[in-house]
């Protein structure tokens, strides 16, 4: 890839330079080449509100009456008592 060509930023395609349309999906400086439509058809699940309230919640400690949740996972337990037991075998088998 030399100067005379680049890739296109929404499909990847090998165009010429100065080419302004891509022949393979029809993007243009309009629809995905200039950076105010860069992350257009990006489905981000928050707005910047949104997002600051989510990452306040998650990473925040928790509230002075309330207690921190921990999680535990059955296959977590299942798989510490397996372990357990397989040492427990290991160390009386002798």
């Amino acid at each position: 890839m030399g100067k005379s060509s680049f890739v296109c930023p929404n499909c990847g395609a090998l165009l010429q330079a100065g080419a302004r349309v891509c022949r393979d999906c029809g993007s243009d400086e309009n629809t995905g080449w200039s950076d105010g439509t860069y992350m257009d058809g990006v489905d981000l699940p928050f707005d910047d509100d949104e997002y600051e309230e989510a990452r306040a919640r998650e990473f925040s400690p928790p509230s002075e009456g309330g207690k921190a949740r921990v999680y535990v996972d059955w296959r977590m337990v299942v798989g510490v008592l397996v372990a357990a037991a397989m040492l427990l075998v290991f160390v009386f088998r002798r």
